[in-house]
């Protein structure tokens, strides 16, 4: 259905790198791969429009959800995809009718793509650091990149060991303490990698590509900032828009290929309000300070220990006497 969209409409032009609200001409309505002229209220389909702000999910992103309203109804957009230059998105009518050749306007989820700029953003963060704890050797190998948290597959043939772990997020969340901004350019490709940027796993690029840069470059070689990498996916103005960058996990996924897994932007703080909640009530069971809790549990522990080995004593009494 792309293909057949892109010869008979040509590509969809994306202006959501710049704009996150847009007018836009509706110039095909697509219901179980047919084409239909019109769509009503609590119904579903996709749209191909000649305009959007939309992002749609490439290079491990997720594509951007929002809202349309035009003059005789409203509709939500719940994901956003695209082939062969034809951007469509999936809509569900709230109300009213909506036909091809009506002019919409077209709203991004600005919430959720904060979130989705925000854990890519820190996708790259997390690649250069990953390469500067265990070498230059990580390579990224996949990635998955939601408004939430973000997965990130790399290059390495073992574990993480808890201080790497701990040496990563610090030079992670001290990139974000950085703020500085995050630079776009447009270059060739060749040129690019001569700046010293990563190409991306599975990512195809064409003779003219983005470069996202971020991060203060205090080394004497070529790259023109800390982490330079092509990419096509949002990102935010300055690092410190991640706000803060918490590990949540590190496990295998195949012979040599690692996952992390981690979260950032405000769901990230949120996490750690949650944790130090969690650990004033703990604290509060326990009968003692948050800062003094692992004190406690050992102390608790030694107790437990000792109170065993008196039970252990008393019950061979027992045995014994009788």
């Amino acid at each position: 259905i792309f293909i057949d969209l892109y010869n008979d409409y040509g590509s969809t032009e994306f202006l959501g790198y710049q704009l996150l609200e847009t007018v836009s001409l509706v110039k095909s309505i697509i219901i179980n791969n047919e084409k239909v002229n019109k769509i009503s209220k609590d119904n579903e389909a996709y749209l191909m429009v000649n305009q959007t702000p939309f992002y749609a999910e490439s290079g491990g992103q997720l594509g951007d959800t929002g809202e349309i309203v035009w003059t005789e109804g409203k509709g939500e957009i719940t994901d956003t995809q695209k082939s062969s230059g034809v951007y469509l998105h999936k809509v569900k009518i709230t109300q009213g009718v909506l036909c091809v050749g009506d002019i919409i306007s077209m709203k991004v989820d600005t919430i959720r793509r904060a979130g989705l700029s925000a854990n890519h953003s820190a996708t790259h963060l997390l690649h250069e650091a990953l390469r500067e704890v265990l070498g230059n050797h990580v390579v990224q190998k996949g990635s998955m990149v939601s408004s939430s948290r973000l997965r990130f597959d790399f290059s390495h043939n073992k574990s993480l060991t808890e201080n790497e772990k701990e040496k990563i997020e610090d030079i992670v969340n001290f990139r974000i303490r950085e703020c500085t901004d995050v630079n776009i350019q447009i270059s060739t490709r060749d040129e690019a990698i001569k700046k010293g940027a990563l190409a991306l796993f599975g990512e195809k690029y064409g003779n003219e590509v983005r470069v996202v840069s971020m991060g203060a470059n205090n080394k004497s070689n070529n790259k023109i900032a800390w982490s330079v990498e092509l990419c096509g996916g949002t990102h935010v103005s300055n690092t410190s828009d991640i706000i803060l960058f918490r590990l949540l996990s590190e496990t295998a996924v195949s012979s040599g290929v690692r996952r992390i897994e981690a979260i950032s932007h405000k769901l990230g703080f949120e996490y750690l309000v949650e944790r130090d909640k969690k650990l004033s009530q703990i604290s509060l069971f326990l009968n003692t300070t948050s800062d003094k809790i692992i004190d406690k549990i050992k102390q608790l522990d030694e107790e437990k220990r000792k109170t065993i080995n008196e039970l252990s004593i008393v019950k061979r009494k027992i045995i014994n006497k009788d």
